[in-house]
């Protein structure tokens, strides 16, 4: 199973869009797809469906919230994300294919969450806070562990933010892809996001080494590249379509 987040700290730039149409075409060439809806705006996820049936059908069983509220309140059962996956019918999109596209939803309440998480973290001495900095940070790394077996591609649509739970997502990942608008201030920030990730995973190397702990292992996600969004590419009168990024 290969994780891919798709993630740039501005917004409006066409993650949704991307993170759906390849996990819409994976699906469609036969894989078994998970699409992860981080961001609480919920775009991912009404992509798929309306507001008014996630409502009434999801809203307070289905979603990534529901995950995390075990973890902060310390229950016991820490919901497993297989508990969580909405199984997605989209049209004929795979009539003709084995692959499958299934989906786990986002909720608003996620801006809340991510604080709550962060207020995990103990700082009263070093070992302490290693330890609590480890564990917050890769609750979604072991639980993607749990389903390794039942998928192809997890794509995770992050908000435009370097927060708590994006932390998860880059950890959990082997590769993070951005999309990018092809104009100054867009790209601006992508260089940004690298440097943001490169510190990030070399003080969680850090702190792995100070509690040696084998629980946590190595993490090194590979940039895959970025990805231009919202352009035409033309050659003469005609659009050149580009080919689908291979994972």
């Amino acid at each position: 199973m290969k994780i891919v987040s798709v993630i740039n700290i501005k917004g409006g730039v066409g993650k949704t869009t991307l993170t759906s149409n390849l996990g819409a075409y994976a699906a469609s060439q036969g894989k078994r797809v998970l699409m992860i809806d981080l961001d609480p705006q919920t775009q991912l996820t009404f992509s798929f469906m309306t507001p008014e049936y996630w409502r009434d059908k999801y809203k307070d069983s289905k979603t990534l919230k529901n995950y995390f509220d075990t973890i902060i309140t310390g229950s016991d059962e820490i919901i497993s994300l297989s508990d969580l996956v909405i199984h997605l019918n989209p049209g004929n999109i795979l009539t003709f294919s084995s692959g499958t596209l299934d989906l786990i939803s986002s909720h608003l309440g996620l801006i809340d969450i991510d604080v709550k998480l962060a207020g995990l973290i103990n700082v009263q001495n070093s070992t302490m806070y290693s330890a609590s900095f480890l564990k917050t940070h890769s609750y979604l790394t072991h639980s993607l562990e749990e389903i390794e077996n039942d998928y192809d591609i997890v794509l995770i649509d992050c908000p435009p933010t370097f927060n708590t739970t994006v932390k998860n997502a880059i950890l959990a990942s082997d590769y993070y892809i951005v999309p990018a608008k092809l104009d100054y201030l867009s790209t601006l920030g992508i260089e940004e996001l690298k440097q943001n990730i490169d510190i990030f995973t070399d003080e969680y190397h850090n702190h792995r080494d100070n509690l040696k702990d084998l629980r946590y292992l190595p993490v090194f996600p590979a940039m895959l590249g970025v990805v231009p969004m919202m352009a035409e590419i033309r050659k003469g009168d005609e659009p050149v379509f580009l080919q689908a990024l291979k994972i």
